[in-house]
């Protein structure tokens, strides 16, 4: 059925032209106006302009009767304007990016750097003390020796590792002991049973007077008239050249006969490896009356 419009107001040219009661009469109002053709509408619109009249249909579903499913239904017709007024996200990418790899990279190497620095650390400390540990063995096995052999053959051809090896320069002085493989070998002369393994292995036996004794008319210093603090100031008392040369005991053997009798012998260990390490072992022996 068509919708019965109501035919547009015709508008005369007095009344469009004629001022308000409000509006004061100006100049250009009392030019003459030339009468305007009117464009007569017709009592019916063109077909074109005519607007049809029909029942709007919903593309939605009628909503339900009961509350409960109402809100849902609301609730949804909510979720679905809000996805769709929504800009669109873009996907999201699982990676990382070059920078990040970087810096992950930039610190594992920092914490591997400073890992093998502390092995290496560790494993040079594990190496000094077990050539300490070896070192200690050897130098005490030969002042044990050294301390319980006879004293009539102390320094003599017959215990050859007991013999004078000064560390200076000393005329008639014999070679250090070592590992060579020579006449002066520590496992050759039966010190050891079996190699060290230390790098550079040297071993001095030093012998000092350990008391004053008379040597003609005049008296000759002994190690132990000297005070000493404690082991310290014992040891450096000793890196005197002076101090060594005054009370040092000829090479010539019998050691032990060149003291008095009941005096005792200063013997000195020095043992030195991989030329930066080195430790020094003292004891006494006493010479016997007979």
């Amino acid at each position: 059925m068509p919708c019965k419009r109501k035919p547009p107001k015709r508008i005369s040219m007095s009344a469009k032209y004629k001022p308000k009661h409000w509006q004061k009469p100006s100049p250009r109002d009392r030019r003459i106006r030339l009468p305007q053709p009117v464009k007569r509408v017709s009592e019916k619109p063109p077909l074109a302009m005519r607007q049809p009249c029909y029942v709007t249909k919903y593309l939605e579903p009628a909503p339900p009767e009961n509350e409960t499913t109402m809100n849902q239904h609301l609730y949804s017709l909510r979720e679905d304007s809000r996805r769709a007024s929504a800009p669109v996200s873009r996907p999201v990418r699982a990676g990382m990016s070059l920078v990040e790899v970087m810096c992950a990279m930039v610190v594992i190497s920092v914490a591997l750097l400073a890992a093998i620095g502390q092995m290496q650390i560790v494993n040079t400390s594990s190496d000094i003390a077990n050539q300490h540990a070896r070192i200690q063995e050897v130098a005490h096995s030969l002042l044990d020796r050294i301390v319980g052999s006879d004293p009539a053959n102390l320094g003599g051809a017959a215990i050859p590792w007991s013999q004078p090896r000064y560390e200076d320069t000393v005329t008639g002085n014999n070679p250090p002991l070592d590992e060579s493989g020579g006449a002066d070998d520590l496992k050759v002369l039966g010190v050891i049973q079996q190699s060290s393994g230390l790098p550079s292995l040297k071993i001095y036996v030093e012998y000092y007077r350990g008391l004053e004794e008379p040597l003609g008319a005049t008296t000759v210093p002994g190690v132990m008239d000297t005070a000493f603090i404690d082991a310290h100031d014992f040891t450096v008392k000793f890196q005197d050249l002076t101090f060594r040369t005054d009370r040092r005991l000829s090479t010539t053997p019998p050691i032990i006969s060149q003291v008095v009798a009941e005096n005792p012998v200063v013997i000195r260990l020095i043992i030195i490896w991989d030329p930066n390490q080195r430790i020094e072992l003292y004891a006494v022996k006493r010479r016997p009356t007979s």
